[in-house]
């Protein structure tokens, strides 16, 4: 078989990347770096250049990061083999300083994260979760009046300008699995199994119990009654003693919109921890003589929904909207196409959207579908959202919501 000059050059090139990744030189380094000093320990941030074939562009091509280099009294700090189990990228993702701890401490690794310290004038490497299949991740537990603060992954990335410090909270949860308490560095991993929770798998951790003992996590599972949807509950997992149970959630006397999008406050507002005989905590739903109205909220993409609702909603939704604008009657059109209905709506420089899914039983003002979104759309959407929730608190328009 005939290869050509070029096919052969390509291949070649391929090969001869494939070299430099297995023996750990696909690295070239910058000028740029950073060194940070804490106590007997270095962390080196050096800019560095990945070079790689990208098979979609037939060729190579560069990516900027930031290679990482911890250092003990000026010698490099070794990482146990499970740092680059099946990374796929050699050495350190990241390295931080941990502040508030009772001596010197840093948090380092890729997939596999461990705290380094200093123990009888020696440098000592505990593993604090190591894994070879996911991105590790940190969340503070308590940054947040007590409360946790969103959860953010660790992964090789371009960290110029960017803080390596690791600070505001006492309780710091490893990759979902295991709590570092800052204050003494205690390590703390806990069980996480279904059999522990009625069948529901834990998600997000959205909530911390007052005695600081126990996470509270979204958690889901298959509606036996029909295997296309799902229902959800509260997780509780007691973190010291592995004790877990779960408290189902009625999405619609708790007002929950978007069980992935948990807003703030929505925990301490439908749910109370309660005393037991034992004195223990235990999560209840809150009981109320008259249920909070039900609010609209806003998605990723910046639009505001209503659900679930009636039809009548959408027709409500657009009398305020012309109210509030001004709009003449030339500026609205209205189109049906199946089951989702919608009045097209002009205002200044941009096309809104006023529509109904009648089957998600959902309203929604949102900007059209061709058009571009800029900051002035954006604050009209907040703007239209926040008005008409304003109105929903009063307790108008409830007469239009129905149940999930």
């Amino acid at each position: 078989m005939h290869t050509s000059p070029k096919t052969l050059l390509i291949l070649l090139l391929m090969n001869f990347a494939s070299i430099l990744s297995f023996f750990g030189c696909r690295a070239q380094g910058g000028a740029a770096g950073e060194t940070i000093q804490h106590g007997p320990f270095t962390i080196e941030k050096q800019s560095a250049k990945d070079r790689h074939f990208d098979m979609n562009r037939g060729g190579m091509v560069s990516t900027d990061y930031t290679r990482y280099r911890v250092l003990y009294q000026d010698q490099p700090v070794l990482f146990p083999a499970a740092l680059e189990q099946n990374t796929g990228l050699p050495g350190l993702w990241k390295a931080y300083v941990l502040q508030g701890a009772p001596q010197p401490a840093l948090i380092a690794g890729s997939q596999s994260l461990y705290l380094i310290t200093e123990e009888n004038g020696a440098v000592v490497v505990t593993p604090l979760y190591e894994q070879n299949g996911s991105f590790a991740s940190l969340q503070w537990l308590d940054i947040h009046e007590g409360q946790p603060a969103p959860r953010w992954e660790v992964y090789r990335s371009y960290d110029r300008d960017t803080s390596n410090v690791l600070s505001g909270g006492e309780y710091l949860l490893i990759s979902k699995h295991v709590v570092l308490q800052v204050a003494d560095l205690s390590i703390h991993p806990f069980r996480q199994s279904t059999d522990l929770t009625d069948g529901y798998y834990a998600g997000e951790v959205i909530g911390f119990s007052p005695d600081q003992q126990e996470l509270v996590f979204m958690g889901e599972k298959s509606d036996p009654a029909d295997y296309l949807k799902y229902v959800r509950a509260l997780l509780v997992y007691n973190y010291r003693t592995n004790a877990a149970y779960a408290v189902p959630i009625d999405r619609t006397t708790t007002r929950l919109h978007e069980p992935s999008r948990v807003p703030a406050g929505w925990l301490a507002r439908y749910f109370i921890w309660e005393r037991t005989e034992g004195d223990s905590l235990r999560l209840q739903p809150r009981e109320f003589d008259q249920l909070p109205p039900w609010e609209g909220y806003f998605t990723k993409s910046l639009s505001y929904e209503l659900s679930p609702v009636k039809v009548e909603m959408k027709d409500t939704l657009l009398a305020y909207v012309r109210e509030t604008l001004d709009l003449p009657a030339t500026a609205i059109t209205e189109e049906v196409m199946g089951d989702y209905q919608r009045y097209s709506i002009r205002y200044g420089q941009h096309d809104f959207t006023i529509g109904f899914l009648s089957d998600l039983q959902i309203a929604s003002f949102s900007l059209g579908l061709l058009d571009k979104d800029t900051a002035a759309s954006n604050e009209l959407i907040r703007r239209i959202g926040e008005g008409f929730n304003a109105l929903l608190r009063e307790g108008r328009y409830q007469e239009f919501f129905t149940q999930y």
